[in-house]
């Protein structure tokens, strides 16, 4: 049935292309979203569409920037153009943040991250691809089940403001003893340009996993110290380009134990992203939003000597400049008392938790907790469906930010064959 679908409504399709063609005619003049509705569904009857295969369709157009991101330079290829002796990363990235350590063409890593980045020490992972058409549960012999995947849009903003960054990673060989298994996903939320959550975004899950290495069971510390170098790199390298955007962070990390048949989640928060675990169908806030509106937050910029001021909109703003108590970047504010220190959350996963949400901002600007896992809960229990349900419901109750999610399932779903492997296309 998937395959179909991607046959009938997919972008190449004659339903997708007349679809596409609305949008494109009604971008000029900004339509307010019921007015662009309208315009698709009329599309859609002339081709004789119902309404569920006009909504379906519309997840293709709306959130064209539905993908996941998949860096060129992942452990596997890099490891790959190693061991060909050729350069990891394309030549049309060369100056783009994010570089390998020591290339003077970006933020550079620390020499443990810049290992595993370039396939030096091995680190083995089953990556998430969105521009597969079908993803399948990765294959594992841990006993929790965890299978994650993202969705993201630009919203209302426009492709040429899309802001946030995300990134998913199954089964990574983090102690490099081939035993242990860890999954690990991260939202990155940028403001005042893409360049620090790109960094970020390429460069935490490598310091993550060094850290790990490092630091051994202390999981909390290994995500602190991560966070700790990645901001170090990124203003010193930003001072010296004179690059001014910041960032938030949230980084969640699964750890399977070996022998034992449990997991734990450890959560990294820097900002205002957001995690909330459904737990026996009642949402669990995994993370606090780090804004100036929070009490212990303002209390804790006041004592670094900052000030907190109301902007005219009514909200609270550090320096009367930026919302957000913590972040990476923003390299003039931090004498504001901004913050890039992360708070670790421990999770152990137990029985009755279904899945969690990871989200930015644009999401929960929008809806509730209870209401993101409603919808989560009541549609296919799908990488390619929940995040994306996610999304498009964010941006139907009227949301103007980027909005970014990913939804990990923490229970195996119905019908589906656990270890199928990922990257499968639909072939029914």
């Amino acid at each position: 049935m998937l395959g179909r679908e991607d046959a009938e409504y997919g972008p190449k399709s004659k339903v997708g292309q007349a679809l596409q063609k609305a949008w494109d005619d009604a971008a000029a003049c900004r339509p307010s979203a019921q007015g662009l509705r309208s315009e698709l569904r009329e599309a859609a009857r002339e081709l004789g569409m119902d309404v569920e295969a006009v909504r379906m369709a519309q997840l293709h157009t709306y959130h064209a920037q539905c993908l996941t991101h998949v860096d060129a330079r992942s452990p596997v290829r890099a490891a790959e153009h190693a061991s060909a002796g050729t350069s990891a990363a394309p030549s049309s990235r060369a100056a783009r943040p994010g570089g390998d350590g020591g290339s003077g063409d970006g933020p550079s890593l620390s020499p443990a991250a810049a290992a595993l980045k370039l396939g030096e020490a091995e680190l083995i992972a089953h990556e998430y691809d969105a521009r597969t058409s079908v993803h399948r549960p990765p294959a594992s012999s841990a006993k929790r089940f965890v299978w994650g995947g993202g969705a993201a849009s630009c919203g209302r903003r426009g492709l040429d403001c899309m802001e946030d960054e995300h990134f998913v990673y199954h089964g990574l060989d983090v102690y490099g003893d081939g035993q242990g298994r860890v999954d690990m996903f991260g939202v990155f939320d940028g403001h005042g340009g893409r360049a620090a959550a790109q960094h970020a975004c390429r460069a935490l899950p490598f310091e993550v996993a060094a850290a790990m290495r490092e630091e051994g069971d202390d999981v909390a510390a290994a995500l602190t110290s991560a966070f700790r170098r990645t901001e170090l790199s990124w203003c010193a390298w930003a001072d010296a380009a004179a690059e001014d955007s910041g960032c938030t962070a949230l980084v969640a990390v699964v750890v399977h134990h070996v022998g034992l048949g449990g997991a734990t989640m450890f959560v990294a928060n820097c900002g205002d992203c957001r995690a909330v675990l459904s737990r026996c169908r009642s949402p669990v806030q995994i993370t606090q939003d780090h804004t100036a509106a929070v009490q212990a937050e303002a209390a804790r910029v006041l004592a670094a000597g900052g000030c907190i001021v109301p902007a005219r909109d009514g909200s609270m703003r550090v320096g009367g400049v930026i919302e957000v108590t913590r972040s990476l970047g923003d390299r003039r504010l931090k004498p504001l008392g901004l913050s890039a220190v992360p708070e670790v959350h421990e999770v152990p996963l137990q029985e009755g938790d279904d899945f969690v949400v990871l989200a930015s901002d644009g999401v929960w600007g929008a809806l509730s907790n209870a209401c993101v896992l409603e919808k989560v809960a009541t549609t296919v229990k799908h990488v390619d469906f929940g995040p994306k349900r996610v999304v498009s419901e964010a941006y139907e109750a009227g949301s103007d930010d980027n909005m970014t999610a990913l939804v990990v399932y923490l229970m195996p779903p119905p019908d589906i064959t656990v270890g199928a492997g990922s990257g499968q296309r639909a072939t029914t």
